[in-house]
């Protein structure tokens, strides 16, 4: 820890994976205008009503299904589909099953960290 503190890195004061009420992120990979996340949310866990003014989302998938409120309409995600969420674009996700649903997000903007959110609702 002492050398990453010296050398400046970010992992000397936060992990790469974090665990919220819903389930938990892990940040893989993160440069000038992008990161990358696994996102798993566990059965029946969902995400606060929110928005991004600085960055769009994409979310690929790879396991489980998604419920995928945006912008007024409903949609479910499977293994394998894609979706991008607009800045601006007020959106919630969820895992409508007991199983695990697990996805890969890309962030791309100016904005990539949690200051970004503007939550809605709890």
């Amino acid at each position: 820890v002492d050398a990453l503190a010296q050398a400046k890195r970010r992992e000397a004061t936060t992990h790469a994976r974090e665990v919220r009420p819903w389930g938990q992120f892990t940040v893989l990979h993160e440069a000038d205008g992008y990161k990358v996340k696994e996102v798993v949310v566990d059965g029946y866990g969902q995400l606060t009503r929110q928005y991004h003014p600085g960055r769009d989302e994409t979310w690929v998938i790879v396991e489980g299904e998604a419920l995928v409120e945006r912008d007024g309409e409903t949609l479910r995600l499977h293994a394998g589909e894609t979706l991008t969420v607009p800045r601006g674009t007020e959106h919630r996700l969820s895992n409508p099953s007991p199983s695990r649903l697990k996805l890969i997000e890309i962030g791309c903007g100016e904005a990539l960290g949690d200051e970004d959110t503007v939550r809605l609702d709890g």
